[in-house]
């Protein structure tokens, strides 16, 4: 499952959790893909994050501000946005053939 979910997220960055929960909801319920997603960012393959949009006003500058900032557990969850992490398939991977930790020092193997 949690490959399913990786793929989703790199086939379609800055997806928010409630559109991925939708994916995958005839097969998982939300709250399971949603602990799905946090495993992900825990393992450090997936960011979460919410973009704000600065208010306007009539005197303000034509271009729109955005201020982007880390997920909180208290943000609802079709704000916020789940990207792919540069490194994720590679963690992924390591952890299905049982060779990652975190704590592991990768050394070459001729030493």
């Amino acid at each position: 499952m949690l490959l399913s979910v990786l793929s989703h997220v790199i086939d379609r960055p800055a997806t928010t959790m409630t559109e991925i929960a939708e994916n995958f909801l005839p097969s998982l319920a939300n709250i399971i893909t949603y602990d799905l997603i946090e495993i992900l960012e825990e393992m450090h393959c997936v960011t979460r994050y919410v973009v704000m949009k600065q208010p306007v006003s009539l005197f303000s500058k034509r271009s729109l501000i955005y201020e982007i900032r880390p997920a909180h557990e208290l943000d609802l969850e079709n704000e916020v946005r789940v990207e792919a992490t540069p490194e994720s398939a590679v963690k992924l991977a390591l952890l299905m053939h049982g060779s990652f930790s975190s704590h592991t020092n990768y050394k070459c193997p001729c030493h």
